[in-house]
């Protein structure tokens, strides 16, 4: 029983520390995608993509950093990217 307890600590432990890193990376990026795909179509509808948002990862799939992006492209055939980045 003692072992199971100090295992219960431990886990609780682990996302207590978790809570203590969390970025809002993705959120931040939904909402910007979101937002930028609602707010033109009210608008003027000058853009003609908004893409989904990018995890920056390495070729064997781990993550890289905390950076989204989100690639926008105008009716110009302009290109942008919106980059949300934990500082």
């Amino acid at each position: 029983m003692e072992d199971f307890k100090t295992m219960a600590e431990v886990a609780i432990q682990g996302v207590e520390d978790a809570r203590k890193h969390l970025v809002y990376c993705d959120y931040i990026a939904y909402l910007i995608q979101n937002n930028l795909k609602c707010e033109d179509l009210k608008d003027m509808a000058l853009l003609a993509s908004v893409g989904t948002a990018q995890m920056d990862m390495d070729a064997d799939g781990s993550f890289r950093s905390t950076k989204r992006t989100i690639g926008v492209t105008d009716r110009q055939g302009k290109k942008y990217t919106i980059t949300v980045e934990a500082a």
